[in-house]
């Protein structure tokens, strides 16, 4: 199966793409796309089996995890150079990164491919057709940069199943592993670190 992972933000993050992606979708030449799809992506893993999705998964519950669970918020509109609308995050991005890093790590300890291109704190909800400078679709776009949503922390990593149906790609979520955080105990001198149940 292709896989995917990503971090899926809670149904009151999701219902505000999804009115924000209404909007956008009644601008010529726009495409929303399913809310299944708002989702701010870490990584693809290339065709894995049930086996090694499996592996995966128990390795990033082992993983060491974060001091804290990163709290971040949609701030604002921002059309990518491959057509893409994405919906950029604000807040603590740094944390994401380090999260992105761990399951890169935890995918190579399993020999699980990982797609290496750059991590990116955004979700998209829709594609463009091509739009020449200053039509109406990119002053329009242009108006939402300032857009903020409210704040959501992220709590689990999902890995996401992507099966073709009718020529259209349909996701599917396989498993939503909790985020490790860390807590250092002290016990004789070793420092103890606990995977935390998140959800």
């Amino acid at each position: 199966m292709m896989l995917r992972t990503a971090f899926i933000p809670p149904a009151d993050a999701v219902e505000e793409l999804r009115a924000l992606a209404g909007r956008v979708g009644v601008l010529p030449g726009v495409h929303p796309l399913p809310a299944d799809r708002f989702d701010v992506r870490i990584a693809g893993m290339g065709n894995v089996s049930d086996l090694d999705a499996r592996r995966l998964a128990s390795r990033i519950e082992t993983w060491v995890g974060v001091e804290v669970l990163p709290e971040v918020q949609w701030s604002g509109v921002q059309l990518q150079p491959n057509g893409d609308i994405g919906v950029v995050l604000s807040g603590d991005v740094s944390g994401l990164r380090d999260i992105v890093r761990g399951v890169g790590e935890c995918a190579e300890r399993v020999h699980v491919y990982v797609d290496r291109r750059a991590f990116q704190p955004l979700a998209v909800i829709a594609t463009v057709d091509e739009q020449q400078p200053g039509s109406r679709v990119v002053s329009a776009l242009e108006r939402l940069t300032s857009w903020t949503g409210g704040s959501w922390t992220a709590v689990d990593v999902a890995l996401i199943r992507i099966r073709w149906f009718a020529g259209q790609a349909v996701s599917e979520i396989v498993e939503r592993v909790p985020i490790p955080v860390r807590r250092d105990v002290a016990l004789g001198g070793q420092v103890v670190v606990e995977a935390v149940e998140t959800r």
